[in-house]
């Protein structure tokens, strides 16, 4: 059933699992694609995930593919070419191995998909699901990920400050589907870096390439002040993956509870 603007979750939390991928030079042509088809069908067959989203990032490009002029080619995504987002319906890291990791749908899909890559680098942080929003899944979306490294002498306040100001863009902004940012949990399938923030940012997409999306939502003024006040006096370093999401045109509406 189709209604207002979310994809709505039942259950307590969420756990959601980002990891940015670098693929070998020497993969088969067409293994990459075939490992994104894999990942697709996880729904299907493995009960705790609830939802994956797969692309190559186009801004890795000089000037981010049109989106963010004036950068350098590999800027952006700092040699990565693609991320892959799953919603898992787990609450603990334990959860996470037993329902996910140790299913023999994702055992399978490693003895394939794991020498291709040459390396991965994944975030997870947890998310009430009575607040989860995500967008309906017959609109086409640009995902803007980011990966963020804080200053040292970083307070827990301004990182509050900072995701209440990101989680209400979708207020400020009407192409702002949904928000999700979190502190990575610390755990041996995570991040091993240190670093310390995560953020999706879903992004209705209508122009054919979604720089229009990227250079509006980045402009705006609502996106500026945060920067400007809450972000930039923080930001030490970042890495940014955007690809496109596409609809399947079944329903109405941008976005969909359940």
């Amino acid at each position: 059933m189709f209604a207002s603007r979310a994809l709505l979750f039942s259950s307590a939390k969420v756990w959601r699992r980002v990891v940015y991928l670098k693929w070998k030079d020497t993969a088969p042509h067409g293994a990459v694609p075939l490992a994104f088809n894999i990942h697709k069908a996880f729904p299907r067959l493995i009960p705790s995930v609830l939802k994956v989203s797969e692309g190559m990032t186009f801004t890795s490009l000089e000037d981010g593919g049109g989106a963010y002029p004036g950068v350098k080619a590999g800027e952006q995504n700092k040699g990565f070419d693609s991320a892959i987002e799953l919603l898992l319906s787990c609450s603990t890291a334990e959860e996470v191995k037993a329902g996910y990791f140790d299913h023999p749908a994702h055992l399978a899909a490693q003895k394939i998909i794991d020498p291709l890559v040459e390396e991965a680098w994944a975030m997870d942080w947890l998310e009430d699901r009575d607040t989860l929003v995500v967008p309906s899944s017959n609109v086409t979306v640009m995902k803007h990920l980011v990966f963020f490294e804080f200053e040292e002498e970083t307070t827990e306040t301004q990182v509050s400050e900072l995701y209440a100001a990101w989680m209400a863009l979708p207020e400020k902004l009407p192409h702002v589907l949904a928000v999700a940012c979190g502190t990575p949990i610390r755990w041996d399938m995570g991040d091993k870096r240190g670093w310390h923030a995560g953020l999706v940012v879903d992004l209705e997409m209508t122009s054919a390439d979604g720089v229009q999306e990227i250079s509006d939502y980045a402009n705006s003024d609502a996106y500026q002040k945060i920067n400007t006040e809450l972000l930039a006096p923080i930001r030490k370093t970042y890495v940014v993956m955007d690809f496109a999401e596409h609809g399947d045109n079944m329903g109405t509406g941008r976005t969909s509870k359940v």
